[in-house]
């Protein structure tokens, strides 16, 4: 454990001295994710979406470990489970004959709370169609067989000028063995015929450390949702017992790790293949500390603070005791938001709460970061239910400015909007719960206070910290995809 402790500290100071600098805010790889369903597909999965330096554009789940349906029923689940419900998720053929004996018993793990049924997800047909309509080069992960990224090159004209990379996990020395070359033994002829160029991620010498309890202990002490829930899973009485893994080797992990942390791989060529670069780690004592710090819940974006602070001194009294509270309930990023709205809206504001915990709720949902969204408000454009578009603005970065935000006059404005993303729409709103509450309390303000007086707003104070408090965003939408 002390030995872990002091890699993390090491390569803490690392990420600090190299993110206190600015950074655009956009992600710096936009990425499809083919996984067959196997435990260590879900890890490798899980650090991809737990990085902001990542857009996780789509995941397909192809035939192997399990079928393309079981996977895909886990992978909305993790999905839900992390609130990046956006995410697109898609189903491959079955074209495994000899089914893995592993099968079964995975089949039964549960990656999330929540499971969807594979008939609400789409075909391959969607992969096609971000390669038509995504501006940036995309980088494809595959933690599968190469039948996937086979079909791709032979359907998607002008596959390798689109496509960023291909990284592929396969284990062991010899490129044509391992499981992931066994389940389609065809599709990697056909890349290397067509000269594709493949990344081949690989632990050769099978020197990286093993996940164990140790370690799972050790991440389960890091504030993040994605931490939390894998360590959850690996510490399990079903992983441990009926799956009997109590010391896990990094298989696919070894992919996202090097497209998040490359320096600590070593790349080499395989004299065979021209078009085929071999990886493995080139420094295995460090793979854990840099794997829990990539663990970690995505800082907020700042450009001109390295931080926002945390101490009681810096904030008024009302706010000084419900901080630590807010930030362990909601987290860093909605903590870091919420300030700047309430300062950019002149004063704590109800609907200003609601519209920035409404935003951060968008983004989550699309699993994106600042600037990738339009929206179109319901709010309208009078008080005090308008005041929910300076929260939307600060929390998504779609402001008048950027020219991503609009909202039209209402007659009967309401707590609510639409957010689209690339080729996606969805509608958000306040649950209607939430939203008689709200106005019972406001027009109570409104009935025992005089009108914009000193006791008014300072009622409405009150309410909107205890909004800010008590409302969980993951709760209190209701969230519609649009057609």
């Amino acid at each position: 454990m002390t030995a872990i402790k002091k890699n993390i500290s090491f390569i803490l100071l690392i990420f600090i001295t190299l993110t206190m600098y600015g950074h655009s805010g956009k992600a710096r790889y936009h990425v499809i994710i083919d996984t067959d369903g196997g435990l260590d597909d879900l890890r490798a999965i899980t650090l991809l979406l737990a990085s902001k330096e990542v857009e996780v554009m789509a995941i397909h789940c192809s035939d192997g470990v399990l079928a393309p349906g079981q996977t895909a029923i886990k992978v909305k689940s993790l999905l839900a489970e992390y609130h990046h419900e956006g995410v697109v998720v898609g189903i491959g053929e079955e074209f495994i004959k000899d089914i893995p004996l592993m099968r079964q018993k995975l089949s039964k793990l549960s990656w999330g709370y929540t499971e969807s049924d594979p008939a609400l997800m789409v075909d391959d047909q969607f992969i096609l169609n971000i390669y038509l309509e995504e501006e940036e080069k995309i980088t494809l992960v595959c933690l599968a067989s190469l039948k996937t990224v086979a079909d791709m090159q032979q359907t998607i004209g002008n596959f390798s000028a689109r496509t960023e990379m291909i990284l592929w996990f396969n284990e062991g020395g010899d490129i044509r063995s391992g499981l992931n070359y066994i389940f389609a033994p065809d599709a990697f002829e056909v890349l290397v015929k067509a000269e594709v160029p493949l990344m081949v991620v690989t632990d050769i010498n099978e020197t990286s450390p093993v996940l164990d309890d140790e370690f799972w202990l050790s991440a389960n002490t890091i504030p993040s949702r994605y931490s939390a829930h894998l360590s959850s899973i690996h510490q399990s009485d079903y992983v441990k017992n009926e799956l009997n893994i109590g010391r896990e080797q990094m298989w696919d992990d070894l992919v996202a790790l090097y497209l998040l942390e490359p320096g600590i791989f070593s790349l080499s060529n395989i004299p065979e293949y021209t078009y085929i670069k071999s990886i493995s780690p080139a420094y295995p004592d460090s793979l854990l500390s840099y794997y829990l710090q990539l663990l970690n819940e995505k800082e907020p974006d700042y450009k001109v603070f390295n931080s926002i602070p945390e101490e009681d001194k810096y904030y008024a009294g009302d706010i000084a005791p419900v901080i630590q509270t807010i930030i362990e309930k909601h987290g860093l990023a909605e903590w870091r938001a919420g300030i700047l709205t309430n300062e950019l809206h002149g004063h704590i504001g109800i609907y200003a709460i609601i519209g920035m915990k409404m935003g951060l709720r968008a983004r989550e949902y699309f699993n994106i970061g600042l600037d990738d969204l339009q929206i179109q408000s319901l709010a309208g454009q009078k008080p005090p239910v308008s005041c929910m578009n300076d929260g939307l603005q600060v929390s998504t970065g779609s402001s008048l400015g950027h020219g991503l935000i609009h909202a039209e006059e209402s007659d009967k404005p309401y707590p609510g909007a639409i957010f689209i993303f690339k080729s996606q729409k969805i509608k958000i709103n306040l649950k209607i719960e939430y939203t008689i509450m709200i106005r019972t309390e406001v027009q109570y303000a409104v009935e025992n206070y005089s009108l914009g007086s000193e006791n008014y707003w300072k009622y409405i104070r009150e309410l909107a910290i205890k909004y800010w408090v008590e409302l969980d965003r993951n709760k209190i939408f209701v969230i519609n995809k649009i057609k």
